[in-house]
């Protein structure tokens, strides 16, 4: 599914996009490149969401 620029979409409909690529990295075993194309959007943006996840959560304890 091509979603265009998801730029464009709303900041709760970004968060939710966020939220669906790192799950689908973290708990779906999926690659950067597999969710990057499934949700639209480049690699490298998937690789941020889920490098920043990461980064909260060693954080939290």
């Amino acid at each position: 599914m091509k979603l265009g620029d998801a730029r464009k979409l709303t900041q709760d409909a970004q968060e939710s996009l966020r939220l669906r690529g790192i799950k689908a990295v973290v708990e779906g075993g999926k690659t950067h490149a597999e969710v990057g194309h499934l949700l639209g959007v480049a690699r490298g943006t998937v690789s941020r969401w889920v490098s920043s996840y990461r980064r909260r959560a060693r954080r939290r304890y």
